[in-house]
């Protein structure tokens, strides 16, 4: 097994619970688990960020590790996240989304109605102003209203959570 016992005495001395790494962190915490050469303490939650992480590897991640595992959408740009899964959410919700967008985050779709997958597009207090206006490359992503365009592409779903599809 690997000797996590530093960073888990670390952890739990600091009152840390949450783990946050992108989908194939966890794809090689299933690897090791099979290996025999993981250990995962009890109560650990992790967060999926970088990308969406498929079903598959959420549900696997859950069962056979115990990690409560949810996808989170953010962006640098945007100061971090924007929405995240919460595990009182509907199973098929936590399984396929990132959540609903946090309040103080205007999430729409570039596209005519939000039913077919189109570009993400977030404003609100979160967004790194100094970098979008003095950045040219970041400015063209600024659009009419203050529109921040992720390249990011997704659709809400029945419960107003956000489906990320992929990237542009």
């Amino acid at each position: 097994k690997s000797d996590l016992g530093p960073a888990r005495g670390w952890a739990q001395s600091h009152g840390l619970s949450v783990t946050v790494g992108v989908p194939t962190n966890y794809i090689q915490m299933l690897a090791l688990l099979g290996a025999g050469k993981l250990d995962v303490p009890p109560g650990l939650r992790g967060i999926v960020a970088g990308s969406v992480c498929d079903e598959s590897v959420i549900r696997s991640v859950r069962h056979n590790l115990g990690l409560q595992l949810c996808n989170h959408y953010g962006m640098a740009e945007f100061g971090g996240v924007s929405s995240v899964c919460l595990d009182d959410f509907d199973e098929d919700v936590v399984y396929r989304s990132a959540g609903r967008p946090f309040p103080w985050v205007e999430t729409t779709m570039a596209g005519p109605d939000g039913t077919e997958p189109s570009e993400i597009m977030v404003r609100g207090p979160g967004r790194f102003r100094s970098a979008l206006t003095h950045i040219p490359e970041m400015q063209k992503r600024v659009s009419a209203g203050d529109w921040l365009h992720t390249g990011d592409f997704g659709v809400f779903g029945g419960y107003g959570e956000l489906r990320v599809s992929g990237r542009s």
